[in-house]
């Protein structure tokens, strides 16, 4: 963003990064109260920061589980710990070496577990 004119520079991202994002299909989600964004493709997920010139991405990991719909997701960035809360699969917690899941006993019948779409 030029704040002087007023209007918005294209930016790039790293190398990387720029190949998975031309290949499409990236989610992108506010990183809480932090200044980064977290993106998600497949099984992957990073962080993304601008460093003044260009957007770095830096990969979390590659094992998020498989057919989420996430609700919020947050990344700690000291504790190197991804959080991520689902309508339909329960809570995650990433660590390094170790994917926690977390969830309900008891579904409850006014709580959306599920969602159907359709065209």
């Amino acid at each position: 963003m030029d704040i002087a004119a007023h209007h918005l520079v294209p930016v790039k991202f790293d190398e990387p990064f720029e190949n998975e994002f031309n290949k499409g299909g990236i989610l992108f989600f506010r990183n809480g109260s932090e200044k980064s964004v977290i993106a998600i493709k497949n099984n992957k997920a990073w962080t993304l920061s601008y460093n003044g010139a260009m957007i770095i991405a830096e990969e979390i990991c590659d094992v998020l589980p498989a057919n989420i719909l996430i609700h919020y997701i947050q990344y700690s960035q000291g504790k190197k710990l991804l959080f991520i809360g689902t309508d339909s699969k329960g809570f995650f917690v990433i660590t390094q070496n170790r994917v926690n899941a977390v969830k309900k006993k008891q579904a409850v019948t006014s709580e959306t577990d599920a969602y159907l779409f359709s065209n």
